[in-house]
């Protein structure tokens, strides 16, 4: 009987191994911009024994279900998300970028910063912070899908679209849009960090230490021409 306890024992301590060798991670469907940033991570957990698997949900509920434990952590959010969602921390290495862009196809436009924007309609995807903070008393229309924004330019009811330039290019490759312009406002780069829950603030220092690493040996930059090209 005695062995058989001590086997069970066995079992379950090499069962709670495994387990923590594996993390979900929440990221947002269908950006190339997640797509680099979970390529970077698959590499930096691997570095350190994890495995790490993706879910994917719209942008604001992603962050309430990492926020309550039901997945290990934000795939790349911008720098204060943690200021409001108190059981995030953040990986203080950023993993990747976001260029926000004005894509419009009325040549008539001048756009070089968010304040050319106050008389337009402005086109916004729901749960992107950044584009919402700097349009928040602006007339916009928010939507759930990158390509409803270009559908919406592309029959007038929207002025301009505020978004990552990487996935607004991949969209107007998508859609075979041929007459759809672009402007880069001033001090449109913004950098994009990895959250997890403080459930495992233990890793924190691994995977600090596995992602600045690979930014050293400039492995990001690597992933973003990849995905680029």
């Amino acid at each position: 009987m005695k062995k058989v306890i001590l086997l069970i024992l066995f079992i379950l301590i090499c069962f709670n191994l495994f387990a923590q060798k594996k993390l979900t991670l929440s990221a947002i469907r269908g950006q190339v911009l997640s797509d680099i940033s979970k390529a970077v991570l698959k590499e930096a957990y691997l570095r350190i024994g994890y495995e790490v698997e993706f879910i994917h949900y719209p942008p604001k509920r992603s962050l309430i279900e990492v926020n309550q434990g039901r997945v290990d952590g934000e795939v790349h959010r911008i720098q204060g998300m943690d200021e409001d969602f108190f059981n995030l921390i953040m990986i203080k290495h950023p993993i990747n970028y976001v260029e926000i862009t004005f894509f419009y196809t009325d040549k008539s436009l001048n756009l070089n910063d968010w304040n050319d924007l106050k008389e337009l309609r402005i086109g916004i995807k729901r749960g992107i912070f950044i584009v919402e903070k700097n349009t928040r008393s602006f007339n916009r229309e928010i939507v759930d899908d990158d390509k409803q924004l270009f559908l919406l330019l592309q029959n007038h009811r929207i002025d301009v679209i505020a978004m990552d330039k990487l996935n607004g290019l991949e969209n107007i490759a998508q859609l075979n849009l041929e007459d759809v312009l672009l402007a880069d406002p001033s001090d449109n780069k913004v950098y994009l960090y990895h959250y997890l829950h403080n459930q495992h603030k233990y890793l924190i220092p691994l995977i600090t230490e596995s992602i600045g690493v690979l930014t050293q040996k400039g492995f990001i930059e690597q992933v973003r021409k990849k995905f680029m090209n």
